[in-house]
Protein backbone atom coordinates (compact mmCIF):
# COMPACT_ATOMS: atom_id res chain seq x y z
CA UNK A 1 0.00 0.00 0.00
CA UNK A 2 2.78 2.31 -0.99
CA UNK A 3 2.05 6.01 -0.92
CA UNK A 4 -1.02 5.78 1.25
CA UNK A 5 -1.54 8.20 4.07
CA UNK A 6 -1.35 6.84 7.59
CA UNK A 7 -5.07 7.43 7.99
CA UNK A 8 -5.87 5.41 4.87
CA UNK A 9 -3.57 2.61 6.00
CA UNK A 10 -5.31 2.56 9.38
CA UNK A 11 -8.77 2.51 7.79
CA UNK A 12 -7.80 -0.43 5.56
CA UNK A 13 -6.38 -2.28 8.57
CA UNK A 14 -9.58 -1.62 10.53
CA UNK A 15 -11.70 -2.80 7.60
CA UNK A 16 -9.69 -6.03 7.34
CA UNK A 17 -10.09 -6.59 11.06
CA UNK A 18 -13.84 -5.97 10.76
CA UNK A 19 -14.01 -8.67 8.08
CA UNK A 20 -12.15 -11.07 10.39
CA UNK A 21 -14.55 -10.14 13.20
CA UNK A 22 -17.54 -10.87 10.95
CA UNK A 23 -18.68 -7.24 10.81
CA UNK A 24 -19.22 -6.82 7.08
CA UNK A 25 -21.22 -3.61 7.51
CA UNK A 26 -18.35 -1.88 9.32
CA UNK A 27 -15.80 -3.23 6.85
CA UNK A 28 -17.84 -1.87 3.94
CA UNK A 29 -18.25 1.51 5.64
CA UNK A 30 -14.50 1.80 6.23
CA UNK A 31 -13.63 0.74 2.68
CA UNK A 32 -16.12 3.25 1.28
CA UNK A 33 -14.57 5.94 3.48
CA UNK A 34 -11.20 5.23 1.84
CA UNK A 35 -12.77 5.26 -1.64
CA UNK A 36 -14.28 8.68 -0.95
CA UNK A 37 -10.80 10.19 -0.63
CA UNK A 38 -8.80 7.75 -2.77
CA UNK A 39 -11.07 6.41 -5.54
CA UNK A 40 -8.23 4.38 -7.10
CA UNK A 41 -7.26 2.59 -3.86
CA UNK A 42 -6.88 -1.07 -4.83
CA UNK A 43 -6.94 -2.36 -1.24
CA UNK A 44 -10.33 -0.72 -0.66
CA UNK A 45 -11.61 -2.03 -4.01
CA UNK A 46 -10.51 -5.56 -3.14
CA UNK A 47 -12.29 -5.31 0.21
CA UNK A 48 -15.44 -4.09 -1.50
CA UNK A 49 -15.16 -6.92 -4.03
CA UNK A 50 -15.14 -9.43 -1.20
CA UNK A 51 -18.11 -7.77 0.48
CA UNK A 52 -20.28 -7.35 -2.61
CA UNK A 53 -22.77 -9.45 -4.51
CA UNK A 54 -21.17 -11.46 -7.35
CA UNK A 55 -21.94 -9.04 -10.20
CA UNK A 56 -20.67 -6.01 -8.30
CA UNK A 57 -17.71 -8.01 -7.06
CA UNK A 58 -16.64 -8.74 -10.64
CA UNK A 59 -16.82 -5.02 -11.47
CA UNK A 60 -14.55 -4.14 -8.53
CA UNK A 61 -12.07 -6.86 -9.49
CA UNK A 62 -11.99 -5.69 -13.11
CA UNK A 63 -11.32 -2.15 -11.96
CA UNK A 64 -8.38 -3.35 -9.86
CA UNK A 65 -6.98 -5.33 -12.79
CA UNK A 66 -7.48 -2.39 -15.16
CA UNK A 67 -5.26 -0.19 -13.01
CA UNK A 68 -2.78 -2.96 -12.10
CA UNK A 69 -2.83 -6.00 -14.42
CA UNK A 70 -0.23 -7.77 -12.25
CA UNK A 71 -2.39 -7.60 -9.12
Amino acid sequence: MEGQSTNTHELIAQAKQAVLDGDAALARQLAEQVMATEPENSAAMLLLAGLSEPQQSVLWLRKVLDQDPQN
